[in-house]
């Protein structure tokens, strides 16, 4: 069952609302329906930004094995290629 709901918005917004379904051709409601639902489906707001890249972490190898130890080398490498320096 659908529910009707009355949300008073500012102009400049009701613009981009207008504008965006005219782009791609629906109704403005469809419009607030896909904001909506990709606002409560999306990250929750109390996530840090470690926790959505968490799993990420550890997964890439630099295929340096000791990096602490070549760090002069790896800054004085990346200087020579830094065009604003």
């Amino acid at each position: 069952m659908e529910t009707q709901l009355t949300v008073r918005l500012p102009a400049d917004l009701t613009g981009k609302i207008k504008q965006r379904a005219k782009q791609l051709r629906l109704k403005k409601a469809d419009i607030v329906r896909q904001a909506l639902v990709a606002y409560l489906e999306g990250p929750e707001e109390t996530d840090r930004p470690y926790d959505r890249v968490k799993h990420l972490i550890g997964s890439v190898h630099s295929g340096i094995g000791d990096f602490a130890a070549r760090r002069d080398e790896i800054i004085r490498t990346i200087r020579q290629h830094n065009f604003r320096d």
